[in-house]
């Protein structure tokens, strides 16, 4: 679903998904948009089982209380509709609010977009919440960043000020996105905060990998070409920043490489699961270069499939290895009680995860 769920047409189709989920919750052939749900026979667990089908294809949560003051098709959409217009610029999205375990905090892939936690969410046996992280940069007058550090910035106080506020943290991040959810990491750490896990899925590289520890005259020919590419991008988004579309995307892919390209990662001490393909595997795991050398407690899989088919052919080995990790560490105590939240809508629909 589009997130301009306001308009006419999404109205209709909000009303239309949520006369069929009154329906199928209490087994009737036909509801209209002005039936009362518990006129109709609903109780406080067909209201529940109502909340979960609005989860599942809106990815928000609304409470039964709601449903108590808004008990209409019509009525309800409406509700919905208002919160996925607010909450459409955000870019903390929600996969799955419910769970009892620390929430998955996930960082989007290459080119910015968050659909992976959705996928996830329908696989993870273990009893998380899980969320996404998109790029700044994939709607209508935001400005995509690029650097690493500002990136993780923007998303850490995105997940302290929408769902948790102290650790410990569990994060997860695929492709260019790994190196933000790293960074993350890092800041957490440096602040004296717990970071119970950390998940990496084939991080952007190339070749060499020199931006892990390149020294001398090749860190400083890095960084030139880095801060020359940085400054066209920008020039580029100055002159056009009403760019749509596809073109946006390949901008904030853009900037998602360049900042990876000018990051000069440091050694963490959290526990980390480390997955990668056999494409990558060279440059990711070089004893001297790679991730190895950056990560002392870290679990290294290999998974022998190309790095855009891991999570289609792959994915049954994807996910059961971050349930294996999560199991392990997730039983740190949270600190702090998280306090409630009204999830939000990602951008885009749900599908195959670009690389």
């Amino acid at each position: 679903m589009e997130n301009e769920a306001s308009g006419g047409a999404d109205q209709a189709a909000i009303e239309t998904a949520i006369r069929g989920f009154f329906a199928s919750v209490l087994d009737l052939d036909r509801v209209d948009a002005s039936d009362d749900f518990f006129a109709l026979g609903g109780d406080s667990l067909a209201a529940e089982n109502l909340m979960i089908e609005i989860e599942r294809h809106f990815r928000i949560t609304i409470s039964v209380s709601a449903l108590v003051e808004a008990a209409t098709p019509s009525r309800l959409a409406d509700v919905v509709a208002r919160l996925l217009a607010r909450n459409a610029g955000s870019v903390l999205l929600t996969a799955r609010s419910r769970g009892a375990g620390l929430p998955l905090h996930c960082v989007h892939g290459g080119d910015g977009t968050s659909t992976f936690p959705a996928r996830l969410a329908e696989r993870l046996a273990t009893d998380n919440p899980i969320y996404g992280l998109r790029a700044r940069g994939l709607q209508d007058g935001e400005v995509p960043l690029a650097t690493v550090g500002d990136m993780a910035e923007l998303y850490l106080s995105a997940i302290r000020d929408g769902v948790q506020r102290e650790g410990p943290y569990l994060l997860l991040g695929h492709c260019g996105g790994s190196i933000v959810a790293y960074e993350m990491a890092r800041r957490l750490m440096a602040r004296g905060e717990t970071v119970a896990g950390l998940i990496l899925i084939d991080p952007e590289t190339d070749r060499r990998a020199p931006y892990l520890h390149a020294t001398g005259a090749a860190l400083a020919w890095r960084d030139l070409k880095g801060r020359e590419r940085a400054a066209r991008l920008a020039l580029r988004l100055t002159v056009s920043p009403g760019v749509t579309g596809e073109r946006r995307r390949r901008l904030v892919h853009r900037a998602i490489s360049v900042a990876v390209m000018r990051y000069r990662p440091q050694p963490i001490g959290c526990p980390t699961l480390f997955i990668c393909t056999e494409a990558r595997k060279r440059p990711l795991m070089h004893p001297e270069r790679g991730f190895p050398a950056l990560l002392p407690r870290g679990r290294f899989v290999t998974l022998d499939v190309a790095h855009e088919k891991m999570f289609v052919d792959t994915i049954g080995d994807v996910v059961a290895a971050i349930a294996g990790f999560i199991e392990e560490v997730g039983d740190a105590p949270l600190l702090k009680e998280i306090p409630a939240r009204e999830p939000l809508h990602p951008s885009g629909a749900v599908g195959a995860i670009p690389a």
